[in-house]
């Protein structure tokens, strides 16, 4: 079995043994899509909605960006032999951490986050099996390739499946 931590801004693809795993998460965006049948899936992590004019950046700075880094993560898994329609996403993450956020309720980082994905996977006619987005706290999350679970860790070492 291997392990793979992602930091903000990354994707990792991975299969049946493998663990993909994100700790603290805020604000930020943890997508993960999965094909049942093959045991494959991937994960990306992304801390803003939309990459808008820079969608000529660099390959690393695609990764930025939910509506990239989720066309990313999706050629990755296809090169891999993953069919679109087999797939599935969980969503989680886009918490508003900070309180004195709520004076900019337009600057809501976390809740677009949240809708760009939704949007992104809509589009990409990807289904959404669970969702844990929002709240005001933080969360390590674990996807298991084995069996498409992810397990969450929020505060208090509480934790729940997806």
């Amino acid at each position: 079995m291997s392990s793979c931590q992602l930091r903000p801004n990354h994707l990792a693809l991975g299969c049946y043994e493998d663990t993909l795993t994100v700790r603290a998460l805020g604000s930020g965006i943890v997508v993960c899509l999965y094909d049942e049948g093959l045991k494959t899936g991937g994960m990306a992590y992304t801390l803003f909605p939309d990459s808008g004019k820079e969608k000529d950046e660099s390959p690393k700075d695609r990764l930025k960006f939910i509506d990239t880094a989720l066309a990313d993560l999706l050629e990755g898994l296809q090169e891999k032999g993953v069919r679109r329609q087999n797939l599935w996403a969980k969503v989680i993450g886009g918490a508003k951490i900070f309180r004195f956020a709520e004076k900019f309720e337009n600057e809501d980082i976390g809740k677009q986050n949240i809708e760009a994905a939704r949007r992104w996977l809509q589009e990409s006619a990807i289904p959404i099996k669970a969702e844990d987005t929002g709240d005001s706290f933080g969360r390590t999350v674990c996807f298991f390739l084995k069996t498409g679970k992810v397990e969450i860790s929020a505060v208090n070492n509480y934790k729940y499946e997806l």
